[in-house]
């Protein structure tokens, strides 16, 4: 068992010299301090090896193509696309969202102060379960924005 090399770390290691870590932050301080070097030693690279460089280049171009959309003109979808798109994907809160405002239409459920300042005005009804769409929570605008918050942390 050796010890890295480098004088800050000495962490144990299997192999003589750096730990992955030290050598990672030496690589990217000299090619830092030696700019276009690594540029200049691809170029000589490619001139001697012609056919080998044409296939990595070809290589990296399907695997750039592979991995990344292409970026082609999409035609935006309009607010009505989107809107069922997304109930389409959430069927179980569409039901509820459906439900809760018929109820209100209908005087079933009357919107109350927000439960944490008491705002009268701009308040919205906000599901913590959305198998019980008429159990509601009225919050105000600002405070339905942080339960949602609080519900995508946990």
């Amino acid at each position: 068992m050796f010890k890295c090399s480098s004088k800050k770390c000495r962490k144990p290691i299997e192999v003589r010299g750096y730990c992955p870590e030290c050598k990672l932050a030496y690589r990217r301080e000299w090619a830092a301090a030696h700019p276009g070097y690594f540029d200049e030693k691809r170029r000589e690279w490619d001139a001697k090896n012609p056919e080998k460089a044409a296939e990595q280049k070809k290589r990296r171009s399907e695997r750039y193509h592979a991995t990344k959309v292409l970026k082609e003109k999409r035609v935006p979808l309009t607010m009505a696309e989107r809107k069922k798109k997304y109930l389409e994907k959430h069927p179980i809160k569409a039901e509820a969202r459906k439900i809760y405002k018929y109820a209100l239409r209908h005087g079933k459920l009357v919107r109350g102060p927000c439960e944490v300042c008491g705002v009268t005005e701009g308040i919205d009804g906000h599901h913590t379960d959305y198998t019980r769409p008429l159990e509601v929570r009225w919050l105000c605008k600002e405070h339905h924005r942080q339960a949602h918050l609080e519900c995508r942390a946990v």
